[in-house]
């Protein structure tokens, strides 16, 4: 039989394992949460954030590896290092500066090449041509 959690506005029912589950979440929160209200607030504000827009943000699936991916962001997460959002958008950030970085070298190293090319070039146009 489901257990319910009831508050003034919203009864939510759940199966024994949800029930266990949350029992837990609540207990391991390290002081977070200490009702159950306000675990669900914070669930559906999660929930809403996730699934209805927000100006300034936009939504991105990833997909973790199989192995390890998760566990890592739990463990950051626990060290408080920030909600997983914040973790991904980070990593994304600093994935793309290092992109754009080596890009941006990329693009200086080919540039001198062309000039050393292009001056070398003339520099041999000059002497078929008798210049010089």
């Amino acid at each position: 039989m489901p257990s319910a959690l009831k508050s003034e506005r919203l009864t939510v029912r759940l199966d024994p394992e949800r029930a266990a589950r949350l029992e837990y979440a609540v207990r391991d929160s390290g002081g977070r949460f200490t009702t159950y209200n306000q675990l669900m607030v914070a669930a559906i504000d999660e929930w809403l954030d996730r699934h209805t827009y927000s100006a300034g943000s936009a939504e991105l699936t990833v997909k973790l590896p199989a192995r390890g991916g998760m566990d890592l962001l739990h463990e950051m997460r626990e060290d408080g290092f920030g909600d997983f959002d914040f973790l991904v958008a980070n990593a994304i950030a600093g994935y793309s500066n290092t992109i754009y970085e080596a890009e941006k070298e990329h693009d200086e190293l080919r540039s001198e090449a062309n000039l050393r090319r292009q001056s070398r070039r003339r520099g041999l146009d000059s002497l078929s041509t008798g210049g010089i």
